[in-house]
């Protein structure tokens, strides 16, 4: 089986049933989705924070990130672990048939018994062909997490959105302040111009120099 699938849906083995977003194979947008996290994080943490121009600005810019992007990658890690399936499904020691035959049954849940899954479901339940399972109180199939979203991670799904939307914001707006004060003068009432323009970073200052850094790197090419 492959590892990443990168059609429009993901193909699962014969009686295979996807237990959460990290059951393989993988698909190729949540991947892209992960390295995009990534660098967002990276690009705000290693940019953006330490490129402001005054010292306390700075340790605010990284505790407002934090208390943003710290609750997000802790509600992500939930949802891709969570199994957001029927109990019934759960208490399962095999994965539902591969395979559903319409000329048997019209529909796949018939008076609240999933024939593919062969266990009796709540009413709102729905049984995702991604995940090849009955997924509790079924909201919609996400590629970006690869997993269901229903009544068990719903709530843990809206915040993590709300938290992506505050974060964006952040990000634009920190890089909007400092995209304009590449514009300003010293002269300024209010200096927004990035710090990166002195040679080394204000809060790593006692520590890191890029100057000598650089110095050093010129020196061991040399040798």
């Amino acid at each position: 089986m492959a590892v990443i699938s990168f059609g429009s849906t993901v193909d699962l083995e014969a009686g295979q049933r996807r237990k959460n977003g990290l059951s393989l194979p993988l698909h190729y947008i949540q991947l892209l989705g992960i390295i995009f996290m990534v660098f967002l994080i990276l690009m705000n943490y290693l940019t953006l924070c330490v490129n402001i121009p005054t010292h306390p600005w700075q340790w605010l810019s990284i505790v407002i990130s934090s208390v943003i992007i710290l609750p997000f990658v802790t509600m992500f890690i939930i949802i891709t672990y969570l199994d957001p399936a029927e109990d019934a499904v759960l208490n399962l020691h095999r994965g539902p048939k591969a395979k559903f035959d319409r000329r048997v049954h019209e529909h796949v849940i018939t008076n609240l018994y999933c024939n593919i899954c062969e266990v009796q479901v709540t009413s709102n339940a729905k049984h995702c062909s991604a995940c090849n399972k009955c997924v509790y109180s079924f909201d919609h199939h996400c590629i970006w997490l690869n997993t269901c979203v229903g009544g068990k991670n719903y709530r843990i799904f809206f915040s993590m959105l709300i938290f992506i939307v505050i974060g964006t914001f952040f990000i634009f707006i920190n890089s909007l302040l400092q995209f304009i004060g590449t514009f300003q003068n010293s002269s300024s009432a209010i200096s927004l111009k990035p710090f990166y323009s002195t040679g080394k970073y204000k809060i790593y200052s006692t520590v890191f120099n890029t100057k000598e850094i650089g110095s050093s790197i010129h020196l061991l090419i040399k040798l």
